[in-house]
């Protein structure tokens, strides 16, 4: 893996020596740390106020790069082929599908007069689901495919 030398990742991606078990630590960093960046952004952005905040920011970390693991492994590890397309495509349409249905419910609960003051682990646990949920089906349908 490269962390500087931009040059020789562009010589081996043209030499085609790039393959799936190679892209695959970069996905994974990359995306890891975006939501790094992202939860230390909040802290900026908002007040930590309790130990819910702070296990939701750990969720909102471990779940999705747990997830992607995950998925890496069920499309075959390293023996595996186009996880990259497999993962970005099915996960932009999970996404669209998950905020078909969770629009909905956040406009029911703002309609029925729910204000959270502070995170509550009623709220951390619904979000802990719906991530789980979330990369479920995405597992389940990478590994649909990479049969």
């Amino acid at each position: 893996m490269y962390f500087w030398n931009i040059n020789a990742l562009k010589n081996d991606i043209k030499e085609n020596n790039f393959k799936d078990k190679e892209a695959f630590p970069y996905i994974l960093f990359t995306i890891g740390f975006y939501l790094i960046l992202i939860e230390m952004m909040s802290f900026d952005c908002y007040y930590i106020e309790n130990i819910w905040d702070k296990i939701l920011i750990g969720i909102d970390i471990i779940i999705p790069i747990a997830g992607m693991i995950y998925a890496y492994k069920q499309n075959g590890g390293e023996n595996g082929v186009d996880f990259a397309n497999k993962y970005f495509s099915i996960s932009f349409v999970m996404t669209i599908r998950f905020f078909v249905y969770i629009i909905p419910l956040m406009i029911l609960l703002i309609f029925l007069g729910y204000e959270s003051v502070s995170t509550t682990s009623i709220e951390v646990a619904f979000l802990a689901v719906v991530q789980i949920l979330f990369y479920f089906y995405i597992v389940k349908h990478i590994k649909d495919v990479a049969r």
